[in-house]
């Protein structure tokens, strides 16, 4: 295993078409349960893989509640769900992901 693994070298589960919604692969599936389905649903929906490193998993959410909230009710979980691969891993970062950027053509597409 390298120490910094990159989103686009990640592993997905291919019996869900190759893709997850959510960006986090096959570990979304590992995730779901152990929080359970509604937390999942609730917290992680926005929640992108960024890159996992040699001690910590980087995440993206959409807000930055979401990030404090899945460092602190979940980060035992995520990181158990990650050790069979990185067995190093002693913490989890949520990143607040950057908001798209707004199309300058308005919202009627002129």
């Amino acid at each position: 295993m390298c120490p910094n693994y990159r989103l686009d070298q990640c592993v997905v589960d291919l019996r869900l078409g190759g893709e997850t919604q959510n960006g986090l692969g096959l570990y979304a599936l590992r995730i779901e349960r152990r929080v359970g389905s509604a937390p999942f649903l609730s917290w992680f929906n926005s929640v992108r893989l960024v890159e996992v490193r040699k001690e910590e998993i980087v995440l993206s959410a959409a807000t930055r509640f979401v990030a404090i909230k899945i460092v602190e009710q979940f980060e035992p979980q995520v990181l158990e769900c990650f050790r069979p691969e990185y067995p190093e891993l002693v913490r989890v970062v949520v990143i607040v992901a950057a908001p798209a950027a707004k199309d300058s053509t308005g919202p009627f597409g002129r």
